[in-house]
């Protein structure tokens, strides 16, 4: 666990300090993250084109990927109805490609159908 912080931190700093490319992609986060067993991590993110790709660390797990605007996702947080922009189902490996307009938006990595998995999601999503 503590060599996931260090790993976690240092790339947080890496990131931090690179400059951008001249495209100004911006990456959503941290790559790799934990998502607990029962639990959800999600993303702040302002409109543009969204793309990359995720993986868990193991390929017999899966984890579901989810794109809401502000109020969607509110309303899947109090599990009422809502409407999605991307669904990835419950996959090992999956691309999101999105252009979403200005605004704000939430990516959403869901685990919270399993009750003792814990989750590590790589990532190369970005948003230009």
């Amino acid at each position: 666990m503590k060599k996931q912080i260090l790993c976690a931190a240092l790339a947080f700093v890496l990131v931090s300090v690179l400059p951008l490319p001249t495209n100004a992609q911006r990456p959503i986060a941290v790559s790799p993250f934990a998502v607990e067993a029962g639990q959800y991590v999600y993303l702040h993110i302002d409109g543009g084109h969204l793309y990359g790709r995720f993986r868990l660390s193991n390929p017999r797990h899966d984890i579901k990927v989810m794109v809401f605007d502000e109020d969607n996702f509110e309303n899947w947080r109090n599990h009422h109805q809502y409407l999605l922009y991307y669904e990835s189902g419950r996959v090992t490996v999956g691309t999101i490609d999105l252009n979403l307009r200005p605004g704000s938006y939430y990516i959403v990595f869901d685990n919270t159908y399993s009750i003792a998995t814990n989750k590590i999601v790589y990532h190369s999503i970005v948003v230009q």
